[in-house]
């Protein structure tokens, strides 16, 4: 018995010793900041949300899925708490190169003070941070933050700086900071090389130049990508559909659609915006000239019922 009791012990040790195996991020993880909940609004792609903004709050979803809504091995806490969060964050589609904003995730937001608003004279979490973890250490990875208050919210009205500083540690440290005051611009962390456990931290606060008289600073949402496979745009899905020219300008090329049943091209509401289910051939040509240029995602669905989406950018 004493024998077995060992043999169970070991088997128990073994068990708890194991660890999920960190995988290449074949997609991007949007990750927002505040109360916006990806459950309570029917929309592609795939936003992961914290469940709090105190220490220890992760996301609805552990480890984070990607914009696929495909479980990644990368998971995120918090390890510094925020002051709160706010729906103070821009209240209009915000465009940038490789994606866009909608309002609902980027009115979202948390932040922190080193000061207290009401008079107290005390500190009210003047810093903030958040560990992220499960990266594939043979990959970097870009990181594109939005840290943005709308006019006229939390005092903004009175056009001060309130500048938002990041400091993204890996197996480095690169710092940027940006004035959140109706900013429509994103910092930009690129080629990020994960710590030898696959971690990166990352730490918010108020920039040297922040004007406020308590050294307010936000954070509205994190882009996670890895760099090495995203230089450029996806054009071919895993299966050998090629999707051509990508960025386009009126219309675009669909070859290699032997094994497709439908395919459909969402905005970033989620609507669809194009959907064919008959009359694919093997090459099949879309006139989307009518469509605003933006971000897409085309996603195919095959014969087997697998669904993938690549991303399309409408010049």
């Amino acid at each position: 018995m004493k024998k077995i009791n060992i043999i169970l012990a070991i088997f128990v040790f073994a068990l708890s010793t194991v660890s999920v195996q960190a995988e290449k991020l074949d997609k991007m993880i949007v990750l927002n900041f505040g109360n916006w909940k990806f459950q309570d609004h029917y929309t592609y792609p795939y936003w992961n949300s914290f469940s709090g903004f105190t220490l220890g709050s992760a996301t609805d979803n552990s480890p984070m899925w990607d914009i696929d809504k495909t479980e990644t091995t990368i998971s995120v806490a918090i390890t510094d708490d925020f002051g709160g969060q706010s729906g103070n964050g821009p209240s209009t589609l915000m465009t940038f190169p490789k994606f866009e904003l909608s309002n609902a995730v980027a009115s979202s937001l948390f932040l922190g003070v080193a000061g207290d608003p009401m008079g107290g004279a005390k500190i009210e979490n003047p810093t903030a941070a958040i560990e992220l973890s499960g990266f594939d250490v043979n990959y970097t990875y870009n990181i594109y933050a939005l840290c943005a208050l709308k006019k006229g919210a939390g005092g903004s009205a009175d056009g001060k700086n309130r500048e938002t500083q990041l400091i993204v540690t890996g197996a480095s440290a690169k710092t940027d900071a940006i004035n959140a005051t109706e900013n429509t611009s994103l910092l930009e962390f690129l080629d990020i090389q994960p710590t030898a456990e696959g971690k990166l931290e990352i730490k918010f606060g108020a920039g040297p130049n922040n004007e406020s008289a308590y050294k307010d600073f936000y954070i509205n949402t994190l882009i996670i990508e890895t760099s090495n496979t995203a230089t450029g745009i996806e054009e071919e899905v895993s299966s050998g559909i090629s999707i051509y020219p990508n960025p386009f300008a009126e219309s675009v090329t669909i070859s290699n659609t032997e094994n497709i049943q439908s395919f459909s091209i969402f905005d970033l509401e989620g609507k669809v915006v194009y959907m064919q289910a008959q009359d694919i051939k093997n090459q099949t040509n879309i006139n989307l000239g009518f469509l605003n240029p933006g971000l897409y995602f085309f996603q195919t669905l095959d014969v087997d019922n697998q669904t993938q989406t690549v991303k399309l950018i409408k010049k």
